[in-house]
């Protein structure tokens, strides 16, 4: 039992670099929050592998593909709006109990249990269009404007 679980785990990380490979880091990909040196990368990496390692022991609803690039949004966009990510793991925590499927008694919805009308208005101060409420169902949406 022990062997197929780190059997899991290895194909976990093989799928979450398959995922993050392609765009590649840069300091550009990591916004205004971290800068070119080093240390700023380190803790930007060791941070993402938190997220993911939190992320693969709790049921959020996803796929591992989809927690890979949810890691990915929760750390740069935290990075980007002057966050700690372990922060915004806490309220996602505190919020929906990491179940992107969450729905609250007042119609708050998804990872950072936003309101439809609240997020309506976030997205339009970013410029994102957003249409339906199904919409805050997007994991990767929900947490940038929950950051937001």
């Amino acid at each position: 039992m022990r062997m197929k679980n780190r059997i899991k785990d290895l194909i976990a990380v093989m799928v979450i670099l398959f995922v993050l490979m392609p765009t590649g880091i840069s300091s550009d990909g990591m916004d205004k929050g971290v800068s070119e040196s080093g240390m700023a990368v380190e803790l930007y990496f060791k941070r993402l592998l938190h997220v993911i390692d939190v992320l693969k022991d709790v049921t959020t609803g996803l796929s591992l593909k989809e927690e890979a690039r949810l890691a990915k949004v929760i750390v740069k966009e935290s990075y980007a709006s002057g966050l700690d990510p372990i922060f915004v793991l806490a309220m996602i925590e505190t919020e929906s109990s990491f179940y992107n499927w969450a729905v609250s008694q007042k119609g708050a919805m998804g990872l950072m249990q936003l309101l439809p009308e609240t997020a309506g208005e976030i997205a339009e101060r970013l410029g994102i269009e957003f249409y339906a409420e199904d919409a805050l169902y997007d994991p990767n949406l929900n947490v940038k404007l929950g950051i937001h």
